[in-house]
């Protein structure tokens, strides 16, 4: 399966080679699926040659750097210059929180890139749904994290497995509301039964409700 979309990636890549997320996904079924750092490397360079100043990919990029700790210095320093760039991205944004949260461990830096992020896609519960996660993880503000769980859960009916679960544990470990986590934990593994994350918090969760 795998060897097949790898072909067909780069058979678009061919067919389109400005086609920033086709360069994208390739180089994240590197990354993530083959553990093939080096070959993901060489995506995004090939793809920021081809299409040069692209913000989406420079973000990218720098995510892939700073999150494998490969450099660490030059995502900071390619994230500063996407984050003020007129096209970037919410999407963006949030990996530049991530990173600056995570990796460089600078929190006022990565709440105000969330919350740049959250203005600029009001109406995006996946954005709002790691704000929260944030908020509560990051710098221990259940309260604002609960109003900004509240907000994305507002926008529509989430179906993202990782915010489900993200709210399922704040509310068990926050909360401590053990039949509202159940709930989402529910919601959660009904999305997407393969993510072991989640099992294992599930795991957790119930262990500590059956002690």
């Amino acid at each position: 399966m795998a060897d097949g979309l790898f072909e067909t990636l780069r058979n678009k890549i061919k067919a389109d080679p400005t086609n920033a997320f086709h360069y994208s996904d390739l180089a994240t079924l590197y990354w993530h699926v083959e553990d093939e750092q080096d070959r993901a490397e060489r995506v995004y360079a090939t793809a920021l040659k081809a299409i040069p100043g692209h913000t989406g990919l420079t973000g990218e990029y720098a995510y892939f750097l700073g999150k494998t700790g490969r450099d660490v210095a030059k995502a900071r320093t390619m994230f500063a210059k996407v984050a003020t760039a007129p096209d970037v991205s919410g999407h963006t944004l949030t990996q530049a929180g991530e990173f600056f949260w995570q990796v460089v461990e600078d929190l006022d830096i990565a709440d105000a890139l969330y919350a740049e992020a959250a203005a600029k896609n009001r109406d995006d519960e996946i954005i709002r749904g790691l704000y929260a996660d944030f908020l509560w993880r990051g710098v221990g503000n259940g309260a604002k994290a609960k109003a900004t769980f509240a907000a994305a859960f507002k926008i529509d009916q989430i179906e993202d497995e990782a915010i489900l679960a993200g709210f399922a544990v704040f509310l068990w470990q926050s909360e401590k509301d053990l039949e509202a986590a159940e709930k989402y934990f529910q919601l959660s593994l009904a999305e997407e039964p393969e993510q072991e994350w989640i099992y294992d918090a599930y795991e957790a969760f119930q262990a500590e409700r059956r002690a």
